[in-house]
């Protein structure tokens, strides 16, 4: 973890940019979002699922939605 703090900026790819949809990146983010959703709220993973892409729609992130809730 030590070389870890070394680095100064982090670049995260979360829309394909950077890397082919073939990797399934985002997917995984996608499916780790809900996850921590329902554990956080206490919900299962489709109440968890609606939630994220409410808060994505009406805040444009997910997590900007989190942070106002």
């Amino acid at each position: 973890m030590k070389s870890l703090q070394k680095i100064k900026y982090w670049l995260f790819d979360l829309d394909n940019t950077l890397y082919s949809g073939k990797t399934k990146v985002f997917e995984q983010v996608d499916k780790k979002m809900s996850q921590f959703i329902s554990q956080k709220l206490k919900v299962d993973i489709m109440e968890a699922k609606k939630i994220q892409k409410s808060y994505f729609y009406e805040y444009n992130t997910t997590l900007n939605g989190m942070i106002k809730n």
